[in-house]
């Protein structure tokens, strides 16, 4: 999910459910996340609620494992590969709303995963206070905005080839 940085930071102090700044720290349990790393200079960060989807998953497995319990160490194999694969796809996606934001001259300061899946703080460049400048402005937007479905094209042809070799 793209977040315009400009129209989410004017709200921030009339909303406590809006994820900080850069630089700038909220309170509340909700708004808490930890850095996990930096890619390409944009920090990637981590709800601290993101292990209760882990969680969620193993227990919407549970029923499976217990009426198979030889395959245990399968399912806890599957479980964890799913998280992985889920989430590495969140973080592309995110990823190319912010290269997106790169191509039209904004930047992206932080990518924020979170149980619902994941926000890039993209702001894009400046642009002129007149119509041309809207204009400008309204077509960035729908660039950055697209440019994380965009992600989703090389991800389907790999799972073709995937489930064509498979079945094949």
């Amino acid at each position: 999910m793209y977040n315009n940085q400009n129209r989410g930071y004017e709200n921030i102090d009339q909303n406590e459910n809006v994820a900080a700044a850069p630089g700038e720290e909220r309170t509340g349990f909700m708004n808490k996340s930890f850095k996990i790393c930096k890619l390409f200079g944009i920090e990637i960060h981590i709800h601290v609620l993101l292990p209760l989807f882990f969680i969620a998953t193993l227990f919407i497995w549970m029923p499976m494992i217990a009426q198979d319990t030889d395959n245990i160490g399968w399912y806890f194999l599957l479980i964890l590969l799913f998280n992985i694969s889920l989430w590495i796809s969140v973080l592309t996606h995110e990823l190319g709303h912010c290269l997106a934001g790169y191509i039209v001259g904004g930047h992206t300061d932080k990518v924020l995963l979170w149980p619902l899946g994941g926000l890039a703080f993209t702001q894009p460049p400046p642009s002129l206070n007149n119509a041309d400048g809207d204009n400008e402005k309204r077509k960035n937007q729908i660039i950055i905005s697209f440019g994380g479905p965009l992600t989703h094209i090389p991800h389907m042809i790999l799972y073709a080839i995937l489930l064509l070799w498979y079945c094949g």
